[in-house]
């Protein structure tokens, strides 16, 4: 099949590229690495590239649908008339199989919208959408030096095979901040315990039982818990 080369058309589907479309620079390698898992023809028009306009949702399609759409060396006319209607901005589809980055919070899945924006009560509701390629990378980093974490694995297996920044995935404020906050390091509550101060309290207690209890000010007892440390 051959690949048109110019501008004015997207480069998968053919069709004109007038609204809803993505122009892609940096996101080229990523392309070519999903073309070279596909075995396409897409893959020496690409490196050729050092920017390229195309639609949203053809973009989406061929990074996130890896082992169905265009994943033979002809498009299937099937699937061209399923891209001409993604590529129309009238249309919204879920941004993933099984998960709507679009909608909800990459982190928790909750909500996570305009429409529910408006009607949040709590500070740290507020959604952002992801416009930088380096977040993913950042995301994965975190992931990998916590990995033995269940909701980790679970959230690497969200966003492993995704183009965040493509797939206009989202998150809430605070669940972002929960997220890269240091885990804590979870110890028995109550006060430090130190050792000399245990030691002198002890004193105290015992000189004031041998003494029938008489009442001491601090600065008594203090003298007194000194006095006997000492020769100790």
């Amino acid at each position: 099949m051959e690949v048109n080369s110019g501008t004015e058309v997207c480069f998968l589907c053919k069709e004109p590229v007038s609204a809803d479309t993505v122009t892609v620079t940096r996101g080229l390698e990523n392309l070519i690495l999903v073309s070279k898992e596909r075995k396409d023809k897409h893959q020496s028009f690409l490196e050729k590239q050092t920017s390229l306009q195309m639609h949203k949702d053809c973009r989406r399609l061929y990074i996130l649908k890896r082992n169905g759409s265009f994943q033979s060396n002809n498009f299937v006319s099937d699937e061209t008339k399923k891209l001409q209607q993604l590529c129309s901005p009238k249309k919204k589809e879920l941004r993933s199989d099984g998960f709507d980055f679009w909608a909800n919070c990459m982190f928790s899945g909750l909500p996570a919208s305009r429409e529910h924006d408006k009607m949040r009560r709590r500070p740290g509701d507020e959604f952002v959408v992801i416009k930088k390629e380096e977040y993913h990378t950042k995301i994965i980093t975190e992931i990998k030096n916590r990995i033995q974490n269940e909701f980790c694995k679970t959230l690497l297996d969200r966003i492993s095979t995704v183009e965040l920044v493509s797939a206009e995935a989202r998150y809430h404020k605070k669940c972002n901040r929960r997220f890269f906050r240091p885990p804590p390091i979870y110890d028995n509550p109550g006060r430090p315990k130190e050792q000399h101060v245990q030691d002198k309290m002890a004193i105290v207690v015992a000189y004031i039982k041998e003494t029938d209890e008489k009442l001491y000010c601090l600065a008594d007892l203090i003298k007194i818990a000194g006095q006997r440390l000492k020769k100790h």
